[in-house]
């Protein structure tokens, strides 16, 4: 079944509202260090539309390859190519996903119903940035550099938070029910006339802040109020910590400043935690028990202590 963004010629700006998301797209393509994006939101949001638009914001020398949902161990990681090996007499190797994707993109479409043991295989790949191929008799490691983005519906089931946490960004995409902008999203729709050119200077924009965000001053006093922020809320993943920094960077050299502002931290740190704010919710509701606990048995020691001298 075709997307929408491939029977109304749909490009990334005529999508309508969902800035957040854009962004989080943006500053993957400025900065693959911001570590991927994870947009979860209810059927029918526009997710998946608008991820294959963003295809049109990026070179086309970047790969950008689809995890199937059925997807097998061998076309994930690579293996021996049959008829070809039949073919020759010779042992042929057919590239995986992850091969395919070196220095790219690879998208998965509700991440939350692929299987965890090919999960675990795509980001332990992603991690080591090599991918390692063991088959029928084939010893190879090859280059696998890249970034992951997916999207997923919490309606049809969780996805566990060490999976979440792999995620340098993360967004919630709910849909719109402004009468204006729902108006906007059905005139772009069935319009022929796509903003192109739109695109072309979102492109040019990226390609600038990507040569410009290594000349970005990011000062201590800013990373300790970075830090600030992600300890206020009980954020301890240091993918959190790496995900900050690299995605205010990467914003403030996508508006053209020379430096990294609070105002620049404000505006991301949102995407950082989004996905990983019920996990630090919880933890410090946990931590907040146990502290509780340990008083009350500090104050029953001193009770009985008391007792003990009295006596």
């Amino acid at each position: 079944m075709k997307n929408l963004s491939q029977v109304y010629n749909l490009s990334f700006s005529d999508f309508v509202g969902h800035k957040d998301a854009k962004l989080s797209l943006i500053l993957n393509a400025i900065d693959p260090f911001c570590g991927g994006v994870i947009i979860i939101g209810d059927k029918g949001c526009g997710k998946s539309t608008l991820v294959r638009a963003f295809k049109g914001i990026i070179p086309n020398n970047i790969p950008f390859v689809e995890l199937p949902l059925n997807i097998t161990e061998d076309s994930l990681i690579g293996g021996i190519d049959i008829e070809e090996t039949l073919r020759t007499g010779k042992k042929i190797f057919r590239k995986g996903i992850i091969g395919r994707a070196d220095k790219g993109i690879i998208y998965v479409e509700d991440i939350n119903l692929i299987s965890e043991d090919i999960l675990s295989m795509l980001f332990e790949a992603q991690s080591r940035g090599i991918n390692i191929v063991q088959r029928e008799g084939i010893e190879l490691f090859e280059q696998s550099r890249f970034i992951v983005i997916a999207t997923m519906n919490p309606e049809e089931g969780e996805l566990s938070w060490h999976f979440l946490d792999r995620f340098g960004l993360g967004v919630y995409m709910r849909s719109i029910k402004d009468k204006a902008l729902r108006k906007e999203i059905i005139k772009k729709a069935i319009s022929y006339n796509s903003s192109k050119r739109d695109d072309e200077i979102i492109k040019q924009s990226i390609e600038k802040a990507k040569i410009f965000k290594e000349r970005i001053a990011v000062s201590e006093k800013i990373k300790s109020y970075m830090e600030e922020l992600l300890l206020k809320d009980g954020i301890i993943s240091h993918r959190a910590d790496v995900a900050l920094f690299y995605a205010s960077r990467a914003y403030a050299a996508y508006i053209g400043d020379t430096e990294v502002k609070k105002d620049h931290v404000d505006r991301v740190y949102p995407l950082v935690i989004m996905h990983r704010k019920r996990k630090a919710e919880k933890q410090m509701s946990e931590d907040s028990g146990q502290q509780e606990r340990n008083e009350e048995k500090k104050q029953n020691d001193h009770e009985e202590r008391d007792k003990k001298k009295a006596k």
